[in-house]
């Protein structure tokens, strides 16, 4: 475990003014309303949210919901209405609450800068986490990495900047639907290409090999594959694809010219074999 420190950043200039201070309670959910004027419209988006929660709901992982006074015996949901949806669905009637004093104009201040202050996680920093809490995906996933010598990073690197075996690409390897088979292949295909300066395990490569491999079985050959790559720079493909999209104005994305150019290799060195 590590104490907290004050960290050293800019030049700061601290709040003056703290506000009242808030207080926690547990409400009834009977005793919840939601104020339209400066709260969202549920979206699909929010209904998978909320069907996420309510099927996994457990008080370990649930966030105490921000209120306010309202009319009353009442309360306004300042932030967590995704949460009270679910506990109704879970059947539960009482929710932990952090109280805020704010008026209606305040509790929309509030709204804002809960939800626009947010430090977006990143995919690594979710794979860290369940590969601590041992979740069978991620566990499995930093297997097959390591069955591979592909070393996952937890920190922020540029590719320029890793060694040739380290990738932060952990989303692209979670996201990849093709079996364990194809994404090992593409992992070693992509350790077999010309090296460079850094390392050639990016998302973009990553998803182009899997791809590639998934659509075109007969070059599933893990032999044939390191004989191929060896010439393959994927440093080198990549700049020339972004000067053709620059110079062409082309709505292609990065995606789909990594995978074009790895299609057009590979047809050619098997091409080469058969002949």
């Amino acid at each position: 475990m590590k104490a907290f420190v004050a960290l050293k950043i800019r030049a700061l200039r601290p709040a003056a003014n703290l506000g009242p201070v808030p207080s926690l309670l547990w409400v009834r959910v009977a005793d919840l309303r939601l104020d339209p004027t400066y709260q969202r419209e549920i979206t699909p988006r929010g209904l998978d949210t909320i069907a996420r929660i309510t099927e996994c709901f457990d008080w370990r992982k649930f966030k105490p919901i921000v209120v306010a006074s309202a009319e009353g015996e009442t309360y306004a949901v300042v932030d967590g209405q995704h949460r009270v949806h679910a506990a109704l669905l879970v059947g539960i009637d009482t929710l932990p609450a952090y109280r805020i004093d704010a008026s209606a104009a305040e509790q929309a201040e509030a709204f804002a800068a809960v939800n626009g202050c947010i430090t977006a996680i990143r995919p690594i920093d979710l794979f860290k986490a369940r590969l601590a809490a041992g979740d069978k995906h991620a566990v499995a996933v930093a297997a097959l990495a390591q069955a591979e010598g592909v070393e996952l990073l937890f920190t922020n690197r540029a590719t320029n900047l890793m060694a040739p075996r380290q990738s932060v690409a952990v989303h692209a390897i979670m996201r990849m639907r093709h079996g364990d088979a194809i994404v090992s292949l593409a992992l070693a295909a992509v350790l077999a290409c010309k090296p460079h300066q850094g390392s050639n395990l990016s998302a973009l490569w990553i998803k182009a090999f899997c791809r590639a491999l998934a659509d075109h079985k007969e070059w599933c050959d893990r032999e044939a594959l390191r004989r191929w790559c060896a010439d393959f720079d994927p440093w080198k493909v990549q700049a020339a694809n972004q000067k053709r999209r620059e110079r062409q104005q082309s709505a292609l994305r990065s995606d789909d010219l990594a995978e074009a150019s790895l299609l057009e290799h590979f047809a050619a060195k098997a091409k080469g074999d058969a002949a």
